[in-house]
């Protein structure tokens, strides 16, 4: 973990160097990947492999035809009621 800010290059500590004696480049023409081993200055095929990963297009859904509107409600009959009045009841 580090811990310190410093303008200069900070050197870690335990660092591993990787091994330069293998590579694995793509390959263009064959559209794969090869491994290859340095063998004095000269690199050696030891394998190739493929790797497809698949196309990045969604599935094509066929086009559903858009629902039917709603109904619209049915009126409510109109009831016979009598509209309010403001002259007393005899009683």
């Amino acid at each position: 973990m580090i811990r310190e800010v410093s303008a200069k290059p900070m050197a870690l500590k335990r660092t591993h160097l990787p091994n330069t004696d293998w590579r694995v480049e793509p390959h263009a023409a064959t559209k794969s990947f090869r491994v290859e081993r340095r063998q004095g200055e000269a690199w050696q095929l030891v394998a190739s492999f493929l790797v497809q990963a698949g196309e990045c297009k969604p599935e094509e859904r066929p086009l559903e035809p858009p629902p039917e509107p709603p109904k619209p409600p049915e009126p409510v009959p109109a009831q016979t009621k009598q509209p309010p009045t403001l002259k007393k009841k005899k009683q």
